[in-house]
């Protein structure tokens, strides 16, 4: 279960995993809360999916109910945050053995009033009363989540994304002037309006530099825009939106940058270090998580200024590190496909 087929981490990791799981049996549907299929969905439909798009409103657990009875469902697995507490108490409903909860962020970015606070609770506590298995993308999603102690759980573990081999960055020198790539969504929490003030500390520095952003367009997109005109670059700032070759295009960059503040195991930073390219990111749980795994990437605190990011870059340039060497530590690493794949199957193999 997830809100729609569009391009995300959660979404493009569970298409490729699905990818390989079909290779043993098991099929995929999807049940989609926005009421929307998205734009990956010809992915899932092209290996055999069923797409049920039932908008969370008063008649979804009626629609969800009906669904799992006429469909026969063994495994529900939800990917929707601490909501999945309500989705596996219906799927417990109708008798469905395998009820699997999956934490892909460190937040849901809905605030933290006092009816968030009180819905998260009674959510957590249909997870722990109704959940067969409890997964999370890396330790701090499964802390903020689901609770500090999951480790003291047995259903509880951790299973970070998988990410399948493609194409690698060569062993070449840094291009002048140095390229830049960012790659995101446009939600605030990405921070990518911020890139702009860490190429003009760059510059200040005498280096030469040009930022490629790839993703979907937003107001920090616009915004940064605007401070490359104001600033006089703006013919070194490339803003490509949503493609299907964001490896290739990470495997052609120097550096990566993420500035995001929220993430659960970011996606485009596994990516980054799969094609053996030098990323500097927040430093946050998440990234933390694959920095204490991989080699190559470099993490910044959250309140540092655009001058911390600049003197990270700048070291990376003068110490250089190979490509393959990045690339090698990352195949080596838990995050590969392979071990995704392993992982789950040995979840629903308890349930088929």
């Amino acid at each position: 279960m997830l809100s729609a087929l569009d391009p995300g981490g959660a979404e493009m990791r569970t298409l490729e995993v699905q990818e390989r799981l079909l290779e043993h049996g098991i099929a995929f549907d999807y049940v989609l809360l926005s009421g929307r299929e998205g734009s990956l969905a010809h992915r899932a439909t092209a290996m055999g999916s069923s797409l049920y798009p039932l908008p969370l409103d008063a008649g979804f657990p009626r629609r969800f109910r009906t669904l799992l009875r006429d469909q026969g469902y063994r495994v529900v697995h939800s990917h929707v945050a601490t909501f999945s507490g309500a989705v596996l108490a219906l799927a417990r409903t109708r008798n469905v053995p395998g009820r699997v909860v999956h934490f892909r962020s460190d937040g849901d970015a809905h605030g933290d009033d006092l009816r968030r606070r009180a819905q998260r609770a009674v959510m957590r506590r249909l997870i722990s009363r109704y959940a067969t298995d409890i997964l999370g993308v890396s330790p701090g999603s499964l802390s903020l989540g689901y609770r500090d102690d999951w480790h003291q759980d047995p259903r509880a573990q951790v299973l970070p994304n998988g990410i399948p081999e493609g194409p690698r960055r060569d062993d070449g020198e840094p291009h002048r002037p140095l390229a830049l790539v960012n790659v995101g969504r446009p939600m605030p929490t990405k921070r990518r309006a911020f890139l702009g003030r860490v190429v003009d500390s760059l510059t200040e520095r005498g280096i030469a530099s040009e930022l490629t952003c790839v993703g979907a367009r937003g107001d920090d997109t616009d915004a940064l825009e605007r401070h490359a005109i104001e600033h006089g670059w703006q013919e070194h700032l490339h803003v490509l939106g949503t493609r299907d070759d964001v490896r290739q295009l990470l495997a052609g960059a120097d550096v990566a940058v993420f500035p995001s503040t929220l993430e659960g195991l970011p996606g485009a930073v596994l990516e980054s270090l799969a094609t053996g390219l030098a990323t500097v990111a927040t430093d946050i749980p998440g990234t933390r998580f694959v920095a204490a795994n991989t080699s190559g990437c470099v993490l910044i605190p959250e309140e540092a200024g655009p001058e911390a990011w600049a003197d990270a870059i700048v070291q990376l340039q003068r110490d250089y590190p190979r490509p393959q060497m990045i690339a090698d530590a990352f195949a080596a690493s838990c995050f590969s496909l392979e071990n995704a794949a392993t992982t789950l199957r040995s979840v629903y193999g308890r349930h088929l």
